[in-house]
């Protein structure tokens, strides 16, 4: 390599070096990614290839807008938030099987469930006529669920 070769080289390094970092910044929190990035909480879990019983009293329960007097049977997947925010009486029993590992949560009034990637069936009274509580029976196969306490 000739000398003014080796000149070009380094300049066109410099440059790179210098305008890389700006590109990164700019752009970074604008990617998107796969993952739910969960901000301000306490403690998160991922659970891959699982199925999940819920039982409990829950006033938020976010997913398609298919439900039947409170029932609904996925069969394509879909994703769903439960929410427990501690109002009311709210209380939530979750039980995870997941590929490697089992998780019982039993009692909790706080708590956020991310299901993506769900089939299965559910029930909830705040989409039903019959209760004025907001029950929630659910039993999901899921992809991935992010469970934050």
């Amino acid at each position: 390599m000739s000398g003014i070769g080796i000149k070009r080289f380094l300049i066109f390094g410099a440059i790179l070096l210098l305008v890389l970092p700006s590109i990164q910044s700019a752009f970074g929190n604008n990617i998107d990614s796969n993952e739910i990035n969960i901000t301000n909480t306490s403690y998160t879990e991922h659970f891959t290839n699982c199925i999940i019983l819920i039982l409990g009293i829950c006033n938020e329960v976010k997913g398609p807008p298919l439900w039947k007097l409170g029932f609904y049977c996925n069969i394509l997947k879909k994703d769903f938030t439960i929410n427990a925010k501690g109002e009311d009486v709210e209380n939530i029993h979750v039980l995870i099987r997941g590929s490697d590992n089992f998780k019982f949560i039993g009692g909790k009034d706080i708590i956020n469930i991310e299901i993506k990637g769900a089939t299965g069936l559910v029930f909830w009274g705040g989409k039903s006529l019959i209760f004025e509580t907001t029950p929630i029976i659910a039993r999901f196969k899921a992809k991935d669920i992010y469970l934050t306490e």
